[in-house]
């Protein structure tokens, strides 16, 4: 449901919601449940997954209990509409949720125009996974992909942790299994 925002701006979130959703479903189904008998370097890469020993799927487990409450927040999703001026050379908002310590899944996901609007339909689709990691699984931000030193130096833990992890590997995975790679 979008709560308010013109015309265009709710075609882009009901579009990126949709992609959204099938990158989900492409992380668990093309990705994270195949890792548990070949190991994928798209798991490694965002989560530190490297093998298929039992701690490994373990792990894998836990991913996919995680995206499937991601998938589930999905389904309940509610979206508000903001406006916020983007001054050039400073940062901005594209998309943001409001979480409390141990309570998930209450209140909307806040999408902030111009900014959501100006990256690809992808973007929109991994910001939207990457907002929904935050509600349904509690996730933190502990590095974003650009943030490349800080990125590099995430441990497996702060990874399963991350929400960026979440969005850019939704969306890697659904590529990558598009594009049959």
């Amino acid at each position: 449901m979008i709560e308010d925002g013109n015309e265009f701006e709710q075609k882009l979130i009901k579009d990126a919601h949709k992609k959204a959703k099938d990158m989900i479903d492409s992380a668990i189904n093309n990705c994270l449940e195949k890792a548990k008998s070949q190991p994928n370097g798209l798991v490694s890469n965002f989560f530190g997954i490297n093998g298929t020993a039992d701690e490994d799927k373990k792990k894998l487990d836990q991913l996919i209990k995680n995206y499937q409450k991601i998938q589930s927040g999905m389904d309940k999703a509610s979206y508000e509409v903001e406006h916020e001026e983007i001054t050039p050379g400073e940062p901005y908002k594209v998309a943001y949720v409001y979480t409390l310590p141990l309570i998930h899944g209450i209140g909307d996901v806040h999408t902030v125009f111009p900014a959501f609007a100006m990256g690809t339909d992808d973007d929109r689709a991994s910001t939207l996974v990457h907002e929904m990691s935050h509600y349904a699984v509690g996730t933190e931000d502990h590095a974003y992909d650009w943030e490349t030193t800080k990125w590099n130096k995430l441990t497996q833990k702060q990874k399963m942790d991350n929400a960026d992890s979440y969005g850019n590997f939704a969306s890697d995975c659904y590529n990558s299994t598009k594009s049959g790679t």
